[in-house]
């Protein structure tokens, strides 16, 4: 991961480790071994470490993940997640202020989620001893408040402030405010109301407390030296999660969000005993006996949508993660599991399948892989080669690869009709050609009739990777 404080993400001894040195390596075990951090990890807002000195190498202190911890770019959460993420850091934050602790720094890259999907932090490098600190408001409001709010007001810009993953105070307001964003400009005011501590009384109305505050801190300064304390600091988290809870996402509708609306997703997350009552015909019949035949293990989802899928995986018993690239599906998957009290081990994140590397595959490599009315928009739309394809879900699967390929698909390359050469490169045989390449056993599964809209789908089994 590309943050500074979880870039000592690593995997050894096949384990998720992190790994500190020096006076963070102290501090941090310190922490563990108080009361606050059982109790941030008894309400499952922290993940459960087991801390050992000189276990990892490279590190004074390695701290162990005990459960199935996925990191998470901020680019890779969708809004609702988003959304989560921010109340979760708002109750730690909370309790912290409570036990005299201090969350000092907040960026890109602290955030993950277990294995049933719920949001876990993991920046616990940047928890200090409170003494004279105070909330980094300015930084929540990068990564969290100012992305939200500009998404409630305008959801079609999701995808822009998802992918820009924070979105700093002064940009928010010349967005949303330029009149404003300009007269305080002149004023030499934006500096003071967007990066000083006292930031977050000045968003959320509390102007008397802010002058107040302000007051007190440049006497306090004068006269010893060091900060104030902020005693407000409760009061100012309670009211950013006022703010918050009050944002409506539910705009967020792109391209495919709805590819699933026709399946109760709710109630298959929900129904531990008759969930096969939601999955009806053919295609999903023949993807079940599939996934049955199988041992049970990890299952990656692969344009998973709002996760019809997924959960069928995670009924079965499977340990899934669920990706896909439109974002507004994403949030309803993540709403399922939300309402359904993240009953299914299900691990959902909004990833570009073009933008997969070899580092990626690794993250997220699973023991089965479902490429399901897929690898069509991959060929025709994105434009990507039967190679690139076959190469990229080879490096995902580590057992068995189930994909499929679809036949009179209407799919068309953005820039319009797509060209005779690859009208003439989608066939089916050039595709399994390049299966091939990386399984030693490719065998074609069940077709599915053209009942299926769009055209049949002529299911494809790879094993046995080379």
């Amino acid at each position: 991961m590309d943050s500074p404080l979880t870039r000592h993400l690593c995997h050894w001894d096949e384990s998720l480790w992190m790994g500190l040195t020096g006076d963070d390596a102290q501090r941090v075990y310190d922490w563990i071994d108080s009361d606050i951090y059982t109790q941030l990890e008894q309400a499952q807002l922290i993940p459960k470490f087991s801390a050992e000195w000189n276990s990892l190498p490279g590190y004074d202190l390695g701290l162990r993940f005990e459960s199935h911890f996925l990191p998470l770019r901020q680019s890779e959460l969708s809004m609702e997640m988003l959304k989560h993420f921010a109340r979760s850091v708002l109750k730690i934050s909370i309790e912290l202020d409570k036990s005299e602790w201090c969350l000092t720094l907040l960026e890109p890259g602290q955030f993950g989620v277990d294995q049933h999907g719920r949001p876990l932090f993991i920046g616990i490098p940047a928890i200090y001893k409170k003494d004279n600190l105070k909330f980094p408001f300015s930084d929540f409001a990068s990564c969290f408040l100012c992305p939200l709010e500009l998404v409630a007001k305008q959801p079609q810009l999701a995808g822009l402030a998802r992918r820009a993953s924070n979105l700093e105070l002064g940009e928010y307001r010349s967005l949303v405010t330029p009149i404003l964003y300009k007269f305080y400009q002149l004023a030499h005011l934006n500096q003071f109301i967007d990066l000083s501590p006292f930031g977050g009384l000045y968003h959320t109305g509390q102007y008397i407390k802010l002058v107040k505050a302000a007051l007190k801190e440049k006497i306090h300064r004068r006269r010893t030296g060091a900060p104030a304390p902020a005693p407000w600091t409760i009061d100012l988290l309670e009211k950013i999660q006022e703010r918050i809870d009050g944002l409506n996402l539910s705009g967020i509708n792109e391209k495919w969000s709805n590819y699933h609306n026709d399946h109760n997703i709710q109630s298959l997350c929900e129904d531990e005993f008759n969930w096969r009552d939601h999955c009806e015909g053919q295609h999903t019949e023949q993807i079940i006996t599939v996934l049955e035949s199988e041992k049970r293990g990890t299952l990656l989802d692969l344009g998973a949508n709002q996760g019809f899928f997924s959960a069928i995986g995670a009924q079965l018993g499977y340990e899934v993660t669920a990706l896909d690239t439109d974002s507004g599906a994403i949030d309803q998957l993540y709403l399922s599991l939300l309402k359904s009290n993240f009953f299914l081990p299900i691990r959902p994140a909004v990833v570009n399948f073009v933008e997969l590397n070899d580092e990626e595959t690794s993250r997220f490599a699973s023991d089965v892989v479902l490429a399901l009315g897929f690898t069509h928009h991959m060929r025709l739309v994105q434009g990507l080669s039967w190679d690139d394809i076959a190469t990229t879900l080879a490096g995902l699967t580590r057992n068995l690869l189930v994909t499929e390929f679809k036949m009179e698909t209407k799919a068309r390359n953005k820039r319009g009709k797509i060209s005779k050469h690859v009208e003439a490169d989608y066939k089916i045989e050039k595709f399994l050609d390049s299966l091939k390449l990386h399984f030693s056993d490719v065998r074609l599964g069940d077709l599915t009739k053209k009942e299926v809209s769009g055209g049949g789908r002529q299911l494809i089994l790879c094993s046995g990777k080379k």
